[in-house]
């Protein structure tokens, strides 16, 4: 079966992926990313990333 999809509609679907995306990044606590990076702690760094967008 041949895929219909709108090029236009997927160009429009991925750009608000991108934003979605960056939006959730800026809300990352750079400050406890650095500090797990430095004492590094891959745990933290992964639990800061999992969890901070949805706080």
């Amino acid at each position: 079966m041949v895929a219909k999809n709108d090029p236009a509609a997927a160009v429009r679907e991925s750009v608000a992926t991108l934003r979605a995306l960056e939006e959730r990044a800026a809300r990352l606590p750079l400050d406890e990313l650095r500090e797990a990076q430095f004492r590094h702690d891959a745990m933290a760094v992964q639990r800061i990333v999992r969890t901070a967008p949805f706080s």
